[in-house]
């Protein structure tokens, strides 16, 4: 990816495996489309660099040089790039004599807003990676700040033979390179991954790597805990070659020759350290992330270890270790033993799932549309692999480019990231007689969006009638304005609140200006409280009287016809005791009654209809929708469930590939 480090060693036997069930890697490219002049105009694929700031999320419009005596861009220019217009200059070289590194850096320094390399040879796109064997030439990368593409060999004809055109009206040649849709942008969460290794020691990656954890640290975890965002790290693997030995497997590798380290241990530190090693720290970064993310649900806090350890942990100070790694979990809050658990030996002869996981993600197995990863570090944005320098700015202008338009978070809209596109005022959007405007900002530009109190399409938008829609809460009089409303009051009445709110109309004896307002106050709550009292007790009563009326409706449906009235009396009393230990006790059947202390059996079996009981004053039996399970329980608990709150009522409704270095 940005640090573009070609993993060669992937043409073992995971690269075989890979590419008999994955994707290939995949070209990521932007669109270039020729303006003017007319005769050329169209649209056309432009593959972005490795190297580079592609302006993800965003366009950009220039006209386009070329300098005959520098037509390859390897050298320094004689001088700065003319003025053309007002357009920024968009510097046009061919392929081919030198690295496009270097092509890119001659390119800025001469002035260029923007690198198009034009291919030497007609072809599928490839994507300009960085020469990491040659250290010299990859340092330079970090000095660029402008987007570099390439575009096909018919597309850099053409506009090339528009610039050499004979005569005094020579055309200028404008071209819009435009990214936004480079990444996929679906929906208001970003899912994004970084691709990595623990190791400082691999030049040039391992140092971009460790730069952009210590800087996007902050900005990384406050995006995942606003959710915002969700992240996943990975780290790259291979099996062991055939052509390596046992012991270069077992020195390099981990679970007996199954993940093996993709950078090699330089030789200053090889007798110390060895690629078993990097894989094992490699293992711990992934179990870091799950132990924070499944078990303490903290996913954030893998920034603060992995920063750390970047820091702390390194081959250079002589602390690339367990002891150095577990210190900095501690630091980081994350439970070390649940990271060792997750770990496992790792001379184990089997899989482990964790590392298994990344074979799969490497190769991309699920088919997600990522493609194969084989450029280290690569970062991943909602499965569209980034290009581009791996810079704290840079990554948070693609995440922010990642998001649907209008659920970017409040860091996407910064000065440094965003032009505000409704400040100029020129865009369509609707706008009202007291200034208002339906222009809404947005990373990519901005939207047309009826503000509050108005309704539309955001080009035309009609003020809302709260008063006559009566969502307005007025106590007494609603009065609409242009976006919004007021509130006022009869005669002899005082308002409080009511301005594009709801507002409460008291009478004047009880107006602020003869009563302070904590009294006022007091008198609103005791009138509160002392409402619910009463309703409180109200409720009460009533339930104790159709207990009574259930109690009655009971007896005479199931006293003897022959019963004298001493039983009579006595069954009646018993009933009404048992009624009224119930009415402050539990509600259903778990409760228990006298006679021994039984257990009533009043609960809801749902597998039949329940009958609710005859009352001589409420008509006669109905048929419920849940039954009343009573087996097993004695005439008591039958009765007990008959005398529940809950017996005579019903149950509730339902609610509804390819890339190069020149």
């Amino acid at each position: 990816m940005l640090a573009g480090l070609a993993v060669l060693l992937l043409l073992g036997p995971l690269a075989q495996e890979a590419s008999a069930r994955a994707a290939s890697f995949v070209v990521e490219t932007g669109s270039m489309r020729i303006t003017a002049p007319p005769q050329i105009a169209g649209a056309h694929d432009s593959a972005i660099g490795d190297f580079g700031v592609p302006l993800y999320g965003g366009t950009l419009t220039g006209s386009v040089l070329l300098i005959p005596e520098n037509h390859l861009g390897c050298s320094e220019f004689a001088a700065p790039l003319p003025a053309n217009g007002t357009l920024p200059p968009v510097l046009l070289v061919d392929r081919g004599d030198c690295f496009f590194v270097e092509k890119a850096r001659f390119g800025q320094r001469a002035g260029a807003k923007a690198v198009m390399v034009a291919d030497h040879t007609e072809e599928p796109l490839l994507t300009m990676a960085i020469p990491e064997d040659r250290p010299e030439v990859a340092a330079l990368v970090q000095e660029i700040s402008i987007p570099v593409v390439l575009v096909a060999k018919s597309v850099g004809d053409s506009i090339k033979s528009a610039l050499q055109a004979s005569g005094a009206a020579q055309p200028e040649v404008v071209v819009e390179l435009d990214w936004r849709e480079s990444i996929a942008h679906p929906d208001a969460r970003v899912e994004w991954e970084l691709w990595l290794t623990s190791q400082d020691a691999c030049g040039r990656a391992c140092n971009s790597t460790r730069t952009f954890l210590q800087t996007f640290t902050e900005t990384a975890k406050s995006l995942e805990q606003e959710q915002f965002t969700q992240f996943t790290p990975h780290v790259m693997t291979r099996s062991c070659s055939r052509w390596q030995t046992p012991a270069e497997c077992q020195a390099g590798c981990i679970h007996r020759g199954r993940y093996c380290a993709v950078t090699a241990v330089p030789a200053e530190h090889s007798g110390r350290y060895t690629g078993a090693q990097v894989m094992e720290q490699n293992k711990r970064h992934l179990c870091a992330y799950q132990t924070a993310n499944l078990t303490q649900h903290e996913p954030w806090r893998w920034w603060d270890y992995a920063s750390g350890f970047a820091v702390a942990c390194t081959m250079a100070a002589g602390r690339f270790d367990v002891a150095c790694a577990e210190g900095q979990l501690r630091a980081a809050g994350i439970d070390v033993a649940a990271v060792d658990a997750c770990m496992g030996p790792s001379d184990a002869d089997g899989e482990h799932p964790i590392m298994q996981a990344q074979v799969a993600a490497q190769a991309d197995a699920e088919r997600s549309g990522r493609g194969l990863v084989i450029l280290l570090p690569t970062v991943v944005i909602n499965n569209d692999q980034y290009r581009g320098l791996l810079a704290a700015p840079a990554v948070l202008r693609a995440l922010c480019s990642g998001f649907a338009e209008g659920s970017e978070p409040p860091i996407c809209l910064s000065g440094a990231l965003n032009v505000d596109d409704c400040a100029s005022g020129t865009n369509a959007c609707w706008r009202g007689p007291g200034g208002e405007s339906a222009c809404v900002d947005t990373f990519r530009g901005f939207v047309c969006r009826c503000p509050a109190g108005w309704e539309g399409n955001g080009h035309t938008c009609a003020d809302i009638d709260e008063c006559e829609l009566h969502i307005d809460g007025c106590d007494q009089i609603c009065v609409n304005t242009q976006g919004s409303y007021h509130c006022a009051c009869n005669r002899g009445y005082t308002l409080h609140g009511g301005q594009g709110a709801p507002g409460m109309c008291l009478p004047d004896s009880l107006a602020s200006s003869r009563l302070p307002a904590w009294l006022i106050a007091l008198l609103i709550v005791g009138t509160v409280v002392g409402v619910s009292v009463v309703g409180l007790f109200a409720y009460r009563w009533r339930l104790h009287r159709e207990m009574r009326r259930e109690v009655h409706a009971i007896m005479r449906e199931y006293l003897p016809i022959g019963a004298s009235e001493a039983e009579t009396a006595e069954l009646r009393q018993s009933l009404l005791h048992d009624a009224s230990s119930k009415e402050g006790g539990p509600r259903g059947g778990g409760g228990g009654g006298g006679n021994g202390g039984r257990r009533s059996s009043g609960r809801f079996a749902g597998r039949g209809k329940h009958r609710r009981m005859a009352d001589p004053e409420a008509g006669p039996r109905e048929e419920g929708e849940a039954g009343i399970d009573g087996v097993g329980g004695s005439s008591e608990s039958t009765t007990a469930a008959l005398l529940s709150p809950h017996t005579c009522s019903h149950p509730p409704s339902q609610a509804p590939a390819r890339e190069d270095r020149r």
